[in-house]
């Protein structure tokens, strides 16, 4: 399976290297690749390199200003084997997203989102009921998070003290 790990934004400089943005968890999973994938074809890498909030990345056979326009505005993917193993505790939002939400024992929902916009990541889960609830991310409310087996458990006592739930 292919994940993404950012977007190619345009060329950098006139010798066939391109920028891209990262998605990832760690911007050194870089370094160690030999490929890349870009619209499902595979591109050897000659070299990658961090360089601020970027990547530079030269693709072989890729030598000039034009060659790596052609690049621009597209995905940028690595076998999942390749992506950077994560701490313990920290997930990937594709690994989340689908997870089955208990409070306790009892099911209150499926993940739907995860929102990245402030001190704590929000999960957004449609309730069992078709109410959506959006609880922050906190280690004293998430009790277990077990991806393989797509399940999340709250406290339910916390998750009715920080919890926001639609009409």
């Amino acid at each position: 399976m292919r994940v993404s790990v950012g977007m190619i934004t345009k060329p950098h400089g006139v010798r066939g290297e391109i920028r891209l943005l990262p998605d990832v968890y760690d911007q050194a999973v870089f370094l160690k690749l030999k490929e890349l994938y870009v619209d499902n074809k595979t591109y050897a890498l000659e070299y990658a390199k961090i360089a601020n909030d970027y990547i530079i990345v030269k693709i072989k056979g890729v030598d000039d200003r034009d060659a790596a326009d052609a690049f621009r505005n597209k995905t940028a993917e690595i076998d999942e084997k390749d992506q950077a193993k994560l701490p313990e505790g920290v997930h990937y939002i594709r690994d989340l997203i689908g997870c089955g939400v208990y409070a306790g024992e009892e099911r209150i929902g499926t993940v739907k989102d995860v929102l990245q916009n402030g001190a704590a990541d929000v999960y957004v889960v449609i309730g069992d009921d078709g109410r959506e609830i959006m609880f922050p991310a906190l280690k004293d409310l998430i009790k277990k998070t077990d991806t393989e087996n797509k399940i999340i458990v709250l406290d339910k006592k916390r998750l009715d003290e920080t919890a926001v739930y639609s009409e």
